[in-house]
């Protein structure tokens, strides 16, 4: 490395991967309508959740299964270069209408967590990241981003896809205007052998 090079590095980062599917939402708008629906939280505003927690094994969405499995590939395989197979656990719809929201939360028994989102307002919808380590020292920077930064907001739309590990605590954010938004949310984990030595583990196969 040269003398006069500045360069930063954000080691043991947590990484998120994002994507613009261009995918047509139509047909699955017209399965989740017929899909039953049931609430987070018992309050009128807050967002509400399938019943059915394995919606991609329906036969109905194996094509936006099959998107997400490559998508999943680019993401662990791709960029993390993990060796392993991957595979989608639990799946679920998620419907948040005027003022719905929830809390930050993150995901157990996963590796990986993931949301596509089927009906969203480029204009004002978003979801939110927080870091929930408890800091050193607690300082006002002079600007915010991504190496000093406690939170973490992006802009949803139709066919955006974000995936992150499933540690990382995140919510909906209130959702401000009459058009209702519509998403599919998973889990994933590895597949076969796992660790090493006295730790190591099989894993469920990939069909």
């Amino acid at each position: 490395m040269k003398n006069d090079q500045k360069i930063i590095y954000p080691i043991f980062s947590k990484v998120v991967y994002t994507s613009n599917t261009k995918t047509e939402n139509k047909e699955i708008i017209n399965i989740l309508e017929e899909t039953k629906i049931k609430k987070f939280k018992k309050v009128p505003p807050a967002s509400s959740m399938s019943e059915d927690v394995h919606v991609l094994d329906s036969n109905n969405l194996k094509s936006l299964k099959k998107m997400l499995e490559l998508e999943i590939k680019h993401y662990v395989n791709g960029f993390l270069k993990y060796k392993n197979k991957f595979k989608i656990t639990t799946s679920w719809f998620t419907r948040t209408g005027k003022n719905g929201f929830s809390n930050y939360h993150n995901h157990s028994n996963s590796m990986f967590s993931g949301c596509f989102y089927i009906k969203a307002d480029s204009e004002t919808d978003k979801i939110s990241f927080v870091n929930h380590s408890l800091p050193t020292w607690v300082l006002d920077p002079e600007e915010k981003n991504i190496y000093n930064g406690e939170k973490m907001e992006f802009g949803v739309y139709p066919g955006f896809l974000i995936m992150f590990p499933s540690e990382v605590f995140h919510k909906i954010l209130p959702n401000i205007n009459n058009k209702e938004r519509l998403s599919l949310a998973f889990n994933i984990i590895p597949t076969g052998n796992i660790g090493y030595s006295d730790s190591s583990l099989n894993l469920i196969k990939c069909k």
